[in-house]
């Protein structure tokens, strides 16, 4: 069922993005091409709860959507991190936040069709915010707390859009977290 990779190029190759075209052969001998794939390196989604029941959450610019988007704490995999050293480095860059358990809760393919990524489904719970926020250049991201009650609250009323994966982790963070209690 695997396809062969006949020839590869790449079209876009930088630190933000790479975007390749492949000439591929399927099983069947059809050559499919170009085949379009992103790589982008792995990374990690994290749902932020302090030990009062306040998930953490970001409001941010995507110039993609071209709104300002709610979302959790996110960002790329360094190179010789774990993820869930990266989970705790993005909570410090991203909220200032320290401390707690970190759980990892799952991971998948981001969109095994054309992704070379997967996704790590984080949960970091206890801790506290520290300090200030250390953002990267054109990071522009205002941070709000909340019951995290509310928040599911707000996500069955689908009145805020959500992205995908970050919904797909505040759900993963919440069966944890019923199972941890019941």
């Amino acid at each position: 069922m695997k396809w062969k990779t006949k020839k590869s190029q790449y079209l876009v190759h930088d630190r933000w993005l790479k975007l390749r075209a492949d000439t591929c052969e399927t099983p069947s001998g059809a050559e499919i091409s170009p085949y379009y794939v992103f790589e982008y390196p792995d990374w990690v989604n994290v749902v932020v709860l302090d030990d009062t029941g306040k998930v953490w959450m970001l409001n941010q610019y995507r110039q993609g959507a071209g709104e300002v988007v709610r979302e959790i704490v996110a960002g790329a995999i360094e190179q010789g991190e774990t993820p869930e050293q990266a989970a705790r480095r993005e909570a410090l860059e991203e909220l200032g936040y320290e401390g707690g358990e970190c759980v990892k809760l799952g991971v998948a393919y981001a969109n095994p069709a054309n992704h070379t990524n997967k996704v790590n489904f984080m949960l970091i719970h206890g801790g506290s915010v520290t300090q200030e926020q250390n953002l990267e250049v054109g990071e522009t991201m205002t941070i709000e707390s909340q019951d995290f009650e509310e928040l599911l609250k707000d996500i069955e009323s689908k009145q805020i859009v959500y992205q995908s994966l970050h919904l797909s982790t505040i759900l993963l963070a919440e069966k944890y977290l019923n199972t941890k209690t019941s």
